[in-house]
């Protein structure tokens, strides 16, 4: 009596990965009515892998024999994992950067006892939702990974859940800060500005105030950080002086002549802006007097404006101015004895 040849379902060919064998198993078909048989099947496997091939290797009833086709294909899917317990740096200064510090990876949780499993961090990052100050902030996961010697067996869902920390301001103490374009004094109202003000590379957004005035002179002005950006930082400016001017110079009287009295030297000059015109002879004090002489004789006067508060001294100039020697015609004395002899010579 030949043996029967029976046909095979399988049954549970899609498998997760538990650390036991697993394998599909066979239920025959095609029995006569009444009797078993038992399918013995072959191919099991542990680890996660796509495309196993099991096969039904023996009955468990003598009456009946296995069909040619006998085998079949079966996969065990990588068990899922999460990552948890990541920390993160709170609160973080203001720096233009989107980075948050991440001050624990997590464990990699659900792993079956006795497994290696790690969290992998090589390109692990933390980064809020943007650059700027704000509490509260999201800070999204990215780049975990697992490995270990079981990783292979296991697979990360996701990537670990978002969290939330704070970007503070960032002081501006220190600020390096570079001026615009140098101050004149014109007799109004004048801006210094800013060229550009920095912090730790950091361009700074800020109000400014103390860098309006008027007059010359040294002065501070301060930068106040705002949106990013907090605290002060100071920096020195001038306001230059402006050059006096002078548009009509002093000049020598002449012709000046001895006369025993005390004569002026110069006609003044004229239309001085910005200061006092000064003179003066020789090594003698500046004054604004208009410098004098008595003598016949040449002298050197010197002359220069003597800037306000808000102009500068004009170089000092100089020139010469004479008082010439008095003409006199020579005086004759006659003796008597002179006198009589002239008036006999005229009477003869």
């Amino acid at each position: 009596i030949a043996q029967k040849e029976i046909g095979i379902v399988w049954v549970t060919t899609q498998f997760t990965y538990n650390k036991t064998e697993q394998k599909p198993t066979a239920t025959a078909t095609g029995l006569v009515t009444g009797d078993s048989c038992e399918i013995a099947v072959t191919g099991g496997q542990t680890n996660a892998g796509n495309g196993y091939v099991a096969t039904a290797e023996s009955l468990s009833n003598a009456n009946y024999k296995l069909p040619t086709s006998k085998t079949t294909t079966f996969n065990i899917a990588q068990k899922s994992v999460a990552i948890t317990g990541i920390t993160i740096e709170d609160t973080k200064v203001y720096d233009r950067e989107t980075n948050a510090v991440i001050t624990n990876y997590g464990i990699v949780s659900n792993v079956i006892d006795g497994d290696i499993v790690t969290v992998n961090t090589a390109s692990a990052t933390a980064t809020y939702n943007d650059a700027n100050v704000g509490n509260g902030k999201a800070v999204a996961f990215a780049g975990f990974a697992i490995s270990g010697a079981d990783a292979s067996n296991y697979e990360l869902s996701a990537q670990p859940p978002s969290t939330t920390a704070n970007i503070t301001a960032k002081d501006i103490a220190g600020a390096v800060i570079a001026l615009g374009e140098s101050l004149t004094y014109n007799g109004n109202e004048q801006a210094q500005t800013i060229a550009s003000a920095t912090v730790d590379g950091l361009t700074i957004t800020y109000e400014v105030s103390g860098n309006v005035n008027t007059n010359a002179g040294d002065y501070t002005l301060t930068i106040t950080g705002n949106e990013n950006f907090t605290g002060t930082a100071q920096k020195a400016y001038t306001i230059a002086k402006r050059d006096a001017t002078l548009e009509t110079v002093p000049s020598a009287i002449t012709p000046l002549t001895y006369n025993a009295a005390e004569q002026t030297l110069v006609s003044a000059g004229e239309n001085v802006v910005g200061g006092t015109l000064v003179y003066k002879l020789g090594d003698g004090e500046y004054s604004a007097e208009l410098p004098t002489a008595t003598n016949a004789g040449s002298y050197t006067v010197y002359y220069k404006v003597i800037g306000d508060s808000n102009h500068n001294d004009t170089d000092e100039q100089s020139f010469e101015v004479t008082i010439s020697q008095k003409v006199v015609s020579p005086a004759i004395v006659l003796t008597t004895p002179a006198i009589i002899r002239i008036i006999i010579s005229i009477l003869n």
